[in-house]
Formats: structure tokens, C-alpha cells, sequence
């Protein structure tokens, strides 16, 4: 009965501390490479995609690099927050809208699908602003998955994300 008892106190202490967040995620192995305003690698890691907000966690050699966290009201990098737009506007050389990069990476399309093009492997989309020129784009790699590829052109930003196999 000991064994019965310990078992299920260990289980219970292990869900309880697994939190909702982790419980109610989508995760999905990643290669990512970016060229942001303050901030530049490329490395492997995992998405986590939750019924609302995101969590990006990049390694390297297995050590973490690099955890974005994208929340209900503000964008977390690593200790640092700050609101969408500030974050947007410091990262990506633009204040954008609220959920610019929670959009990209849930591959959706941005803009509420401006200049939208569907193509035979996912979507295209061409935007020109005051001050940014976007190329925005989500096709289908050889897993069936979905690869992500955002160059702002005036600023020279990318944001590759190649989602790879889970296995």
C-alpha cells in the first residue's frame, strides 16, 4: 500500500507542477534563424504553440540559448518584457500590430491577409508600409510541415523558422 500511495502522491506533485501552460501546448521541433534589429543566431529548438501566446526555446549543444515568450499583453525575452508594439518596434524595426509575431508563428497569415497569394505549397504575401517593405511567406517543407520565411527588406530583417520531424 506504501508503494501504492507514494506512487500516486509522486504523480499528483508531477501534474500539479507540470502547469497548464505545459499541459495545454502544441510543441514542434524548429530550426531557426534570425537577423533581427538587436539580435542575430541561428540554432535548433522547440515551439510551443498554447491556446493563446507562444514560447520559443532555442540550444545549443543542448544548453538553452535563447526563450522568447509571447503572452497575452506583452512579449518576454529571456528576464526582459516589454509590450507587443514596444517589443516589435526594438526587434523588428516596426511598432506592427499587437499580434504580429504570434501570427507568423502560428503561420498565419499577417495583416488580416493583405495581398494575400495562395500558392500550391501555402501562402505568399507582399507588404509595403510607411518605412518597411515585408515578404512574408509559409510553404510546405518535405515533413509536411509548415516552413516560415519573413525578410523585411528596408531594415534587412529575416525570420526563418523550418519546422523539422518530431521523431
Amino acid at each position: 500500500i506504501f508503494a501504492f500511495v507514494f506512487t500516486f502522491f509522486i504523480g499528483f506533485v508531477l501534474i500539479a507542477c507540470a502547469g497548464k501552460n505545459v499541459l495545454n501546448s502544441h510543441s514542434q521541433a524548429v530550426q531557426v534563424s534570425m537577423r533581427l534589429a538587436n539580435l542575430k543566431l541561428a540554432d535548433f529548438g522547440f515551439l510551443y504553440l498554447r491556446q493563446k501566446g507562444a514560447d520559443l526555446e532555442l540550444y545549443k549543444l543542448g544548453q538553452p540559448l535563447l526563450k522568447l515568450s509571447i503572452k497575452a499583453d506583452r512579449i518576454c525575452l529571456e528576464a526582459a518584457c516589454y509590450a507587443k508594439k514596444e517589443f516589435n518596434q526594438k526587434y523588428l524595426g516596426q511598432a506592427y500590430y499587437d499580434d504580429f509575431l504570434e501570427d507568423i508563428l502560428r503561420s498565419k497569415p499577417i495583416f488580416n491577409a493583405k495581398n494575400l497569394q495562395n500558392t500550391q505549397t501555402g501562402f505568399v504575401q507582399d507588404i509595403k508600409g510607411q518605412g518597411y517593405a515585408l515578404h512574408y511567406e509559409r510553404r510546405q517543407n518535405a515533413y509536411g510541415k509548415d516552413d516560415i520565411i519573413l525578410q523585411e527588406k528596408e531594415q534587412n530583417i529575416s525570420l526563418i523558422i523550418k519546422k523539422v520531424q518530431n521523431d
